[in-house]
C-alpha cells in the first residue's frame, strides 16, 4: 500500500528503571496528514494528530541547519530531528516562564518516555527551519508535546513526545506541577 508505514516498536530501560518506546507511525496514502495511534499500541502513549497547519501551535522556533547535521547528500540525518524537537521544547517552556532549569530546580525531571516523528519531505543544509510545539496532554505524571517542523510554510515533519515526570534525584516517577496542567486548558499553548 503506497504511503503506509508500517508501525514499529522499540523498547529500552534506562539505568533508572525508566522504559523508553519509540516510533509508531502511520502516513495516510493521500499523503495530508499524519497520525499517532494510541491506545494499545504496544503500550504506546501517544494519542495525538499533530496538526500541519502552524497557526495552530501557540509557540514557534527558528534554527539553522548546520552542515554538521547532513549526511553526504546534504539531507538532515534522521537522528538529528530529536534534538530539533529538545531545542524547541526547552524554548517553549522559556517563552511561557517556566526554563527547564527552573523545573529542574523544584526537582522535576521530564524523562522522554515515547518519541514518533513522522518524516514528510527532508530538511537540507542551510534551511532555515520553523519548529513549532504545542502542549498537547497532561495526566497527573506525563505530557504530550506536539510539533511540526517546516520550512517556508511547508511541513517537513511532525512529531509527537511524551514525557514522564520523574524526581531529579531518585529518577521516581512523580506528580508533574500544578501549571502544566493549567496550560493545557488553555487555547494556543
Amino acid at each position: 500500500m503506497a504511503g503506509v508505514i508500517t508501525p514499529v516498536c522499540a523498547r529500552a530501560r534506562t539505568g533508572r528503571g525508566i522504559a523508553v518506546i519509540a516510533v509508531i507511525a502511520h502516513i495516510s496514502s493521500d499523503n495530508n496528514h499524519s497520525e499517532v495511534r494510541g491506545g494499545n499500541n504496544n503500550g504506546m502513549r501517544t494519542a495525538i494528530d499533530p496538526p500541519l497547519d502552524p497557526d495552530r501551535y501557540g509557540f514557534g522556533h527558528r534554527l539553522r541547519v548546520r552542515f554538521a547535521e547532513t549526511d553526504a547528500m546534504g539531507i538532515v540525518h534522521h537522528s538529528r530531528y530529536l534534538p530539533y524537537l529538545e531545542e524547541g521544547r526547552v524554548e517553549y517552556l522559556r517563552s511561557i516562564g517556566h526554563p527547564y532549569d527552573e523545573l529542574r530546580s523544584t526537582g522535576v525531571d521530564l524523562a522522554v518516555l515515547e518519541v514518533f516523528v513522522a518524516y514528510r519531505a527532508p530538511l537540507r543544509f542551510d534551511e532555515l527551519v520553523d519548529v513549532h510545539v504545542m502542549l498537547a496532554n497532561a495526566t497527573r505524571t506525563t505530557l504530550q508535546m506536539a510539533y511540526l517542523l517546516g520550512v517556508d510554510g511547508e511541513p517537513r515533519a511532525t512529531a509527537v513526545t511524551v514525557h514522564g515526570a520523574v524526581n531529579t534525584e531518585t529518577g521516581r516517577p512523580r506528580r508533574l506541577p500544578d501549571w502544566i496542567h493549567r496550560l493545557v486548558d488553555e487555547p494556543g499553548r
